[in-house]
């Protein structure tokens, strides 16, 4: 296999989902989240979560430049 983890940037049960088949598969799951999310199931249950902290709780997810950042730190 080409990869052995991957970056979901994405909270709630579409998160979840895509840990559940990542794990199937034998892949880490890291995730990013904001500060509203930190302590939420999906942050919790992956192998590694990446806090992308903004004053409005959606930037976290929109920051593209953050997101990818994250991507390259996490491999």
């Amino acid at each position: 296999m080409g990869f052995s983890r991957v970056l979901i940037a994405n909270r709630g049960e579409i998160a979840l989902r895509i840990m559940r088949s990542l794990r199937t598969l034998g892949i880490e799951a890291s995730i990013i989240h904001g500060r509203e999310d930190r302590t939420s199931l999906p942050v919790r249950w992956s192998d590694s979560a990446v806090q992308i902290y903004h004053d409005d709780p959606l930037a976290s997810y929109l920051d593209v430049e953050a997101v990818v950042d994250a991507a390259k730190n996490v491999g």
